[in-house]
């Protein structure tokens, strides 16, 4: 059995080939969020020994390519994470809107700079209702995410005294 470690030039191109059989199924593993594991436990389903494990965590290129690996699952379930922020923005949850519109760069954010100064906005701000709404739309559909309506979100801005 091969134990040893590849040896990698670009830690940003791994491929899990490098890696012996049984180092494959501890990186898949590790990676996979639904399955926690002990060491003893990892050792018993790769057939290694303990001290194997041990040893093949602590390599910065195993740990990487387990991030590689765990950042791939996490691609995988954003879909499903965007469906779900869009149900709460659209039942009103305003942390949901802000964030939403933080994603597609429609949310403004007015920061101030010393006393007396006058605030600065950043983002769309210029952009009218129907805009900011179309705008939201086409991201939604990039993102292959829809509502029944076709609109991802229906807001409405009032404007408040200050």
């Amino acid at each position: 059995m091969n134990e040893s470690l590849p040896m990698h030039r670009d830690p940003d191109e791994i491929s899990l080939s490098e890696f012996s059989p049984e180092q494959r199924k501890l990186i898949e593993l590790l990676a996979n969020p639904e399955r926690k594991l002990t060491a003893e436990q990892l050792a018993e389903e790769i057939g290694v020994s303990q001290t194997t494990i041990y040893r093949w965590k602590k390599s910065p290129h195993l740990i990487h390519a387990v991030n590689q690996l765990a950042y791939h699952f996490l691609q995988t379930e954003l879909p499903e994470v965007y469906q779900s922020l869009v149900k709460k923005a659209k039942s009103g949850n305003v942390r949901a809107i802000e964030i939403m519109l933080k994603y597609v760069g429609g949310f403004v954010e007015r920061v101030e700079h010393g006393q007396g100064s006058e605030a600065k906005a950043t983002g769309l701000e210029h952009m009218t209702d129907a805009q900011l709404q179309a705008l939201i739309s086409e991201k939604a559909r990039r993102l292959g995410i829809e509502s029944n309506s076709g609109n991802i979100i229906d807001v409405e801005i009032r404007e408040t005294d200050s």
